[in-house]
């Protein structure tokens, strides 16, 4: 049985009990009225409006608790869908997030190895092959060639080289992105 069902068939079963309690109470008075007894008139119509009263209130409990019901799984249904609606949400929002931090470990990793490196040599190449002292301005000359230098010096180009690269293809993405082209390298 539908909600609506169950909401009309409380909407009729009221109805026919007031018209039922209207109907008693008129015979009641009727019949009070014919014996002309205001005493036993005032006592039937107390009685006959607390069985109907205790008749209403039965059935309205009952209503209420059907009412209750129904509303419980109305709620109930919005409910379990905003939730699930908000699992969803919050699912995908990670799963990308996680992909997202992944395809980044991926690409920015050898940057980030070549920014390190590059970090490394420029500290070890002034300390090892260009000391600050005297004896070091005249060593330099012999020092510049010898392989753990000129190891250095190739890091530390070849790691400037590969960081600029790295701020143009940053950049490149970015405008890419900006400008919104597609697959096909057409504007959308």
């Amino acid at each position: 049985m539908s909600i609506r069902q169950k909401k009309n068939l409380i909407k009729n079963n009221k109805k026919n009990n007031e018209e039922n309690n209207k109907k008693n109470n008129e015979e009641n008075n009727k019949k009070n009225n014919e014996e002309n007894n205001e005493e036993n008139n005032e006592e039937n119509n107390e009685e006959n409006n607390e069985e109907n009263n205790e008749e209403n209130k039965k059935l309205s409990k009952n209503e209420i608790n059907e009412l209750n019901d129904i509303e419980f799984h109305k709620n109930n249904y919005i409910l379990n869908s905003h939730f699930e609606s908000c699992y969803y949400c919050v699912n995908y929002s990670f799963r990308f997030l996680y992909k997202t931090i992944k395809f980044v470990i991926k690409i920015s990793g050898v940057y980030l190895l070549w920014i390190f490196l590059h970090f490394c040599a420029s500290y070890l190449y002034t300390k090892l092959c260009v000391p600050t002292t005297l004896l070091g301005l005249l060593m330099s000359p012999f020092l510049t060639a010898t392989p753990h230098c000129q190891g250095l010096r190739w890091v530390i180009y070849n790691g400037a080289n590969i960081i600029n690269n790295m701020w143009i293809v940053i950049g490149t993405w970015i405008c890419s992105n900006i400008m919104g082209f597609n697959k096909n390298n057409q504007p959308e």
